[in-house]
């Protein structure tokens, strides 16, 4: 190590430090021991610390910065705190939001009597306030796709009429834990503003029901504004409803 080494080192060095020394500083220590110059410039040095640190003792900090740090300080742990609360609140908004997104639109299996005549009247609630469907197409290939791709009924067989029928497109839904497949078509008359379909074909499993239609022969019942054409075939039931009343709907079985 060089002299003018050891000063640049030596210029850190306070004498009053309790942190010890580390490798380099001791050599730039033990350098001083040995050189004379260097020994008296750093005693010197040494000398004019120990001089400026007792001015700076001596010397009383005026009241007003006291203040002010304290005040500062005060105003660091209010900001800290207060991050602190908008970091909560934001959390639990995101959660509150994503708890919202959940009841809206995940599946609601609600307790009610498992049964033909609950199954047809739920289904005819989901045909009435039909917002969207998870596939649009008037592709009845894509639609039987996309269903069998999504484990929903899709071994289904439609009539001659009804595959003749528009088709508007598809949902995969559930009802009571039980995959139900729906198919929309449009019967070809004229439809109110924003509705694409008034056809609406339900398929589940007929094992998933303790009380199924007996055979393929339709028997007909009304829920609400939809009348409902049921039938059991191929293993499935089916479940065929429309706004548009007896005489449209039997065009379709």
């Amino acid at each position: 190590m060089t002299r003018d080494q050891a000063r640049q080192i030596l210029l850190l060095y306070r004498p009053w430090s309790e942190e010890p020394p580390d490798a380099e500083l001791r050599t730039a220590l033990e350098l001083t021991r040995h050189d004379a110059e260097l020994n008296a410039w750093f005693a010197e040095h040494c000398a004019l610390q120990a001089a400026i640190r007792e001015s700076l003792r001596a010397t009383p900090a005026p009241e007003a910065f006291r203040e002010q740090i304290v005040a500062e300080c005060r105003a660091r742990l209010r900001l800290r705190r207060r991050r602190r609360w908008l970091a909560t609140a934001a959390t639990l908004l995101v959660l509150g939001v994503g708890v919202e997104a959940y009841l809206l639109f995940a599946p609601r299996w609600e307790r009610e009597e498992i049964s033909l005549v609950t199954f047809q009247q739920r289904m005819g609630r989901e045909a009435l306030r039909l917002y969207r469907m998870d596939l649009e197409t008037d592709d009845l290939t894509q639609i039987h796709d996309y269903l069998a791709a999504r484990q929903s009924p899709a071994n289904y067989v439609l009539s001659p009429a009804l595959a003749n029928t528009k088709a508007t497109g598809c949902l995969a839904t559930q009802w009571q834990g039980r995959p139900v497949s729906m198919i929309c078509f449009h019967s070809g008359q004229p439809l109110p503003p924003g509705q694409t379909s008034d056809l609406y074909l339900f398929i589940i499993a007929q094992n998933a029901l303790p009380d199924p239609p007996p055979d393929a022969t339709p028997t007909l019942a009304q829920v609400n504004r939809l009348t409902v054409a049921r039938w059991s075939a191929g293993g499935n039931v089916y479940l065929l409803a429309t706004e548009r009343g007896e005489v449209e709907l039997r065009k379709r079985l």
